[in-house]
């Protein structure tokens, strides 16, 4: 997707528009609303961020990205039930998915630990 070469550019604002031209195009694509739900956390705009993640989860609830991202948010944000409960239900809907460089249940990490950590790992590598 367009939009998430943007977010990763560091093209936040076109990353956006990207998406929500996605939207308009197909309202009920997953995917973009989990990029938007990115791209407004990039920007520090929480809310719309969780908006947009839960209703990508809602659109597909096997959809581990947004919880990882949901989960990630929310132990950052210090609401450490919810933060684990979102991890929980990323492992739950795909049980070997992989966010490179950071460490998962189900995987060991370059590091060596095997659990979520809310930041990259020092390897910043995930092995399996």
């Amino acid at each position: 997707m367009l939009a998430q070469t943007f977010i990763k550019q560091g093209r936040v604002d076109d990353g956006i528009r990207a998406a929500r031209a996605a939207l308009e195009q197909n309202p009920r694509s997953a995917m973009a609303h989990n990029t938007l739900g990115s791209a407004y956390l990039v920007q520090g705009k929480y809310d719309q961020a969780m908006t947009h993640l839960d209703k990508a989860i809602e659109l597909e609830p096997e959809l581990p990205q947004a919880y990882i991202k949901k989960g990630l948010f929310n132990l950052a944000a210090g609401n450490l039930q919810k933060g684990e409960t979102d991890l929980q239900n990323a492992v739950a809907v795909a049980p070997t998915y992989s966010t490179p460089g950071y460490c998962s249940p189900t995987t060991t990490c370059g590091c060596g630990t095997s659990r979520w950590r809310s930041r990259p790992c020092r390897k910043g590598l995930e092995l399996s």
